[in-house]
């Protein structure tokens, strides 16, 4: 098969002779994967930057809940904050809004000796985050209290970052 269209094909059968086998073929459906690299450059398909930006990668949201500890979730390059947000609270299954939960990063930091946290912005790409830490680091989903103090402290150190 030189070349192969997306969608279900009847493929004939050659015997190891390379000759057609009478009567005989096998029913397929192709599909093109966006991580899957192209075979060789005659297939159409994305190019290689569109096939790097939409790599999958997994990412563990810590407290997402009281009966969830962690949540691997399967994100792209290009996933913001918010959508990390939306993809934790729909592991656990409960109506939340994502507006009312924070992500907070956690890391140690050699300089300043012990664990930090720092709020993650909502257009941040959590990955890249990700890549900057230099030790241990996670990610942890935290809900806004409804105490207004709270969320002006969270206010004040997302403008002071």
């Amino acid at each position: 098969i030189n070349q192969l269209r997306p969608g279900y094909r009847n493929v004939p059968l050659n015997s190891p002779d390379n000759k057609p086998l009478p009567l005989s073929s096998i029913f397929i459906c192709s599909i093109f994967h966006p991580d899957s690299p192209p075979l060789n450059n005659e297939i159409d398909g994305p190019n290689q930057d569109t096939l790097q930006k939409k790599r999958m990668s997994f990412l563990v949201v810590h407290d997402i809940s009281d009966n969830n500890p962690y949540a691997i979730l399967k994100v792209t390059n290009d996933s913001t904050t918010q959508d990390v947000i939306k993809m934790a609270l729909e592991k656990t299954g409960k109506g939340h809004k994502a507006n009312d939960f924070v992500l907070v990063e956690e890391f140690e930091d050699d300089h300043l000796y012990g664990s930090q946290q720092r709020m993650v912005g909502m257009e941040e790409i959590p990955l890249s985050v990700r890549s900057q830490w230099k030790n241990d680091g996670k990610f942890v989903l935290k809900q806004v209290g409804a105490d207004p103090s709270w969320r002006a402290r969270l206010g004040t150190k997302m403008v002071a970052d």
